[in-house]
């Protein structure tokens, strides 16, 4: 039979590397929030976000309601020259993420490709100048995706007409290539 000094010898080292454990991992986990909280800059998320990055004077803002504007100004003329707030190039390596151009042996970077995706591009703004007219453009909110190079606007659109307004709420993707271009958008339902 065990005698009951070496059983509380037993628990009390059993204690003691219990406790030593919990705070070596408790400082092991308080070290990398302190490191993490250094090298990575908190982003701002959920309504917070939106006060955080416009309509703050921040790199892009100011560019961006200016490209929401002139191209708002294609749609008005019926889609002309809305092509040109695109980047095709980008638009063409979104589209082919999944490998869906590649596959066909086409490629994002095939010239021909590109003057098909430019055309597609200029019909379908043409096309889609009948619904997006507005008459004022607020920015909700920018998430970027690389730092001052590519983002993620999220706007809603105003239209009045006849005694009513319309609201449109579209998330726009942007690139920064000697001017911020469209490379993709959409509509969604809400901010």
């Amino acid at each position: 039979m065990p005698n009951s000094n070496s059983n509380a010898q037993v628990r009390l080292l059993v204690g003691i590397a219990v406790v030593g454990l919990v705070l070596f991992l408790a400082i092991g986990v308080g070290i990398f929030f302190a490191v993490r909280a250094v090298i990575l800059k908190p982003r701002p998320f959920g309504p917070a976000a939106s006060n955080a990055t416009y309509p703050y004077p921040g790199p892009g803002s100011k560019d961006f309601a200016e490209l929401i504007a002139e191209y708002g100004k294609c749609m008005k003329a019926k889609g002309a020259g809305a092509q040109r707030h695109w980047d095709v190039v980008r638009f063409a390596k979104e589209a082919d993420g999944p490998g869906a151009l590649t596959r066909r042996g086409i490629g994002p970077d095939n010239p021909d490709e590109l003057l098909h995706l430019e055309n597609w591009i200029l019909e379908t703004e043409a096309d889609n100048a009948r619904n997006e007219i507005w008459d004022e453009t607020k920015i909700l909110d920018t998430r970027w995706l690389i730092p001052d190079r590519e983002a993620e606007i999220k706007v809603r659109h105003i239209a009045r007409a006849k005694g009513s307004v319309n609201n449109r709420y579209e998330r726009w993707w942007v690139v920064f290539d000697g001017g911020w271009r469209i490379y993709d958008k959409e509509i969604i339902s809400t901010v």
